[in-house]
């Protein structure tokens, strides 16, 4: 009779799978903490609270389906969960989707992770496939054009979006603009550029999936888990050692710099799939030798996706391939490790051969795009657009070169224009106050050179850099004012009550408490009359960014308001506080409106026109304050009998509280031609609308 015999597997790790996979969440909660203050930082409190719920909700529906299942099959919750660690894959699955990712989309995706992922193959330590992979393919699959880097719903007056997000990875966009072919040093500086540069992609300041950004901070925790043996150490260095050396003989080939295999490198998720993903032991190969095949896979396929397919990132399908492929892997690599070193080492060197040849012939059909420069894919942005959004706040002229001062999306610039007396001859910056890391993409010579040939007698267009577009505004704004100094500091066209909508809380004899929306949050002031004339203007309560509001709340700024009338208020506002001071110039002429002291008529910026006139029923047409509204006067002789809404097209939770019959009620009895009415707290602008189709009627009679 013939025995076989296998060495036992003897050793013992010191620690248990709980304390391992202990160690893998607290890693992975270092990268959650990471991803929340980056958004925070440099987006703002949407951004942070968006990445959170993200986490929580793709962790709460793991437990839930965690929870079924363990009822189904009548386990004991508490254990079942113990053993299941859903968390682990629930986090490693959010923190592959990006920041503009639907809540839904994400609890859709965390169910399939864990689900089909995972619990339909028997549960952890069964499954074939790394289950956050399965969720995020499923993701990318059904919700591929929800997956974005930013947030939607931004405004100027509601900056949910930091200075434009851009809306690709910096993958996708080597992928679909340079085709992965760089031609020439200087393009690839300016592509990178977009990014903030190597050193910007190395600390992880851009948007991307949540995990995968700080490659410093990726490395690290490997090197920490590796050392503490969560994970094996050949798996990562491999996979990345392979793709770094591929795309270094694609540099190679073409006259690449080194910029071009760090690329590969630090984006792309490579780190974050190489530390958290293709180190799964469920997945992978059992013995070392295996494990070094399967990276080499890895790192060879993520190359060949990359550049070849249609999926500019390569890292998601890679791990689930080789996962495919493991069961292979192990069956070819079994018996002996030692005495079986020189096969393994010569099948290891096999693959690593077939890819260098495959990723060199691939390498050499690469064929360049049209080069990537800071304006390419830009909006084209107006003069009136950038003007009224961005005001040049002051300007200091020497000859012909003027320092001009101007609203940024996130702080003050200063921008140098020189000019031959009547075209701009050369732009630069000099000072640059808006977010670190994108408003200053626009200091680049394609976006500057644009405005040199720019007439003063002439109206132009320029294209944004593509992820500064906010800033682009700043900059061409401050072009327009060196143009036409005139206008710097010139009454703007709209009224800040247009766009900083104001609510008077409070009544108490001649003292009015208003809450005003301003550029970043609800500012609440106190003004007090004596008559028309405002006698104090003071903050209640500062809503707006700190540094910038409290410019504001100064005896400088504030003073100015005493002893006007309240109806025909002029100040100066405060340089680099514009938004901020204009909330509350709105709030006084709320109460100018209180007050009943309007100095404009309602006509002047409300236009109403006669539409049809039946006997003595007259239908108007009136531009309001957020659409058209249609109102129906009815005379007799010249006095009104009633006033009716035909339709309302201005905003439903304003105009609703105009029509009602206390306010229309007012005009019934009163003469056509000498109509006084208050307005509805509240909807002051829909109120002037109504007033303005009374006077179109006044002039037709």
């Amino acid at each position: 009779m013939k025995f076989t015999f296998r060495a036992a597997p003897n050793y013992r790790q010191p620690r248990s799978t709980k304390q391992i996979m202990k160690e893998l969440t607290l890693a992975l909660l270092v990268v959650c903490l990471f991803a929340v203050a980056f958004n925070f930082m440099y987006y703002g409190s949407a951004y942070a609270v968006k990445a959170a719920l993200m986490l929580v909700v793709s962790c709460a529906v793991a437990a839930v389906v965690e929870v079924i299942w363990a009822k189904i099959c009548k386990k004991d919750i508490k254990e079942h969960i113990a053993g299941s660690f859903p968390f682990v894959t629930a986090l490693i699955f959010a923190l592959t989707c990006p920041i503009g990712t639907p809540l839904y989309a994400v609890g859709v995706g965390s169910f399939f992770a864990i689900f089909f992922g995972k619990l339909i193959f028997g549960g952890f330590g069964h499954n074939i496939f790394n289950p956050a992979g399965i969720g995020r393919a499923v993701l990318f699959s059904a919700f591929s054009s929800q997956t974005v880097g930013y947030l939607a719903g931004a405004t100027a007056t509601n900056p949910v979006v930091a200075d434009a997000v851009s809306t690709v990875t910096p993958t996708t966009y080597m992928a679909g603009t340079l085709g992965w072919v760089v031609e020439s040093g200087e393009v690839m500086t300016t592509f990178l550029e977009q990014y903030g540069g190597l050193s910007n992609l190395l600390f992880g300041f851009y948007q991307g999936a949540l995990g995968e950004t700080s490659a410093i901070l990726l490395i690290v925790i490997g090197v920490v888990l590796a050392i503490r043996k969560v994970i094996d150490w050949r798996v990562p260095t491999i996979y990345v050692g392979t793709v770094f050396v591929l795309a270094s003989i694609i540099s190679a080939m073409h006259g690449f710099d080194i910029r071009y295999p760090l690329f590969h490198v630090l984006t792309g998720g490579l780190l974050f799939g190489a530390v958290f993903m293709a180190t799964d032991p469920v997945t992978n190969p059992i013995n070392p030798a295996g494990r070094v095949v399967y990276a080499l896979g890895l790192g060879i396929l993520t190359v060949l996706i990359r550049v070849k397919a249609n999926l500019p990132e390569g890292v998601l399908y890679s791990i689930l391939l080789m996962n495919m492929l493991s069961p292979l892997i192990d069956s070819a690599m079994d018996g002996n490790q030692i005495k079986n070193l020189k096969r393994n080492i010569t099948i290891s060197g096999v693959v690593a051969a077939v890819g260098v040849a495959t990723v060199a012939g691939v390498a050499g059909g690469l064929e360049a795009k049209e080069p990537v420069t800071a304006i390419t894919g830009g909006a084209t942005l107006t003069v009136e657009d950038a003007t009224s959004s961005f005001p040049a706040t002051g300007i200091e002229t020497n000859g012909n070169t003027h320092v001009v001062t101007v609203k940024g999306f996130a702080g003050q610039n200063v921008v140098t224009v020189e000019t031959d007396g009547t075209k701009v001859t050369k732009v630069s910056m000099t000072e640059i106050g808006d977010t670190p890391g994108i408003g200053d993409l626009v200091d680049d010579p394609v976006f500057l050179g644009q405005f040199v040939g720019v007439d003063a007698s002439a109206d132009f267009t320029v294209d944004a850099v593509t992820t500064a577009t906010n800033t682009s505004k700043s900059v061409m704004s401050a072009v327009y004012a060196a143009l036409h100094p005139e206008t710097v500091g010139a009454a703007s066209k709209t009224p800040a009550s247009d766009y900083f909508p104001a609510t008077i809380d409070s009544v108490d004899g001649n003292v009015y408490t208003v809450s005003v929306q301003s550029f970043m949050g609800t500012n609440v002031l106190k003004i007090t009359l004596d008559g028309s004339k405002i006698t104090y203007v003071e903050f209640v309560e500062m809503g707006d960014t700190p540094g910038f509001v409290d410019n504001c709340n100064t005896n400088d700024f504030l003073g100015q308001f005493e002893g006007q009338d309240v109806s025909a208020v002029e100040v100066d506002t405060v340089s680099g506080a514009t938004k901020s001071s204009e909330s509350v110039l709105a709030a006084v002429y709320a109460v100018a409106q209180q007050a009943g002291a309007s100095g404009t008529p309602a006509s002047d910026y409300f236009p109403a026109t006669v539409d049809s006139v039946d006997g003595n029923v007259y239908t108007v047409s009136v531009q309001s304050f957020m659409g058209t509204n249609v109102v129906k006067v009815t005379l007799d002789g010249t006095t009104i009998s009633s006033v009716e809404f035909v339709s309302k097209g201005d905003t439903p939770s304003f105009v609703d509280n105009c029509d009602t019959a206390d306010f229309l009620g007012q005009f019934a009895g009163q003469d056509v031609k000498s109509v006084a009415v208050d307005t509805v707290s509240g909807a002051t602008k829909s109120s002037e609308s109504v007033l303005s189709a009374v006077y179109a009627v006044s002039q037709q009679n």
